[in-house]
């Protein structure tokens, strides 16, 4: 659902490109994930968003047609706490330990703990007017 919706594809993307971002400047190298080498999803990373994207569509194809929820979902639906600080929330700190930030990584991370808390869903235009990307 977050892929078909292009304004939720933008800040997903951005997030990633954020993640990568960080991981450059803090001398962090990725292997391979789906198929895609290390160094091919380093280029997420100074892509514009619009390209960037074809890096999640990747992902979202290659899971196949049955619905896959991420376990993020399963766990607010199931009333559990979320792993979102071991996500999302990881490179925050990362960024933080390396004297960076990761603004769009953290808003994440405050959206998903607010949905924790409420037990209420986020619209999806409310999550864009609130990541800022």
């Amino acid at each position: 659902e977050v892929i078909a919706d292009p304004l939720l594809l933008r800040v997903m993307t951005a997030s990633m490109r954020e993640t990568v971002r960080v991981a450059r400047r803090l001398g962090i190298r990725f292997g391979t994930v789906q198929g895609v080498t290390g160094r091919v999803l380093g280029l997420l990373g100074s892509a514009p968003l619009a390209i960037g994207a074809w890096f999640p569509r990747l992902l979202a194809s290659r899971m196949g047609p049955v619905p896959n929820p991420g376990s993020t979902l399963q766990s607010i639906r199931r009333g559990h706490l979320t792993e979102i600080d071991f996500l999302n929330g990881a490179v925050v700190a990362a960024a933080a330990a390396g004297g960076l930030t990761a603004p769009i990584n953290e808003q994440i991370v405050h959206l998903v703990h607010e949905v924790e808390r409420s037990g209420a869903f986020v619209a999806p235009a409310e999550v864009v007017a609130r990541v800022a990307v």
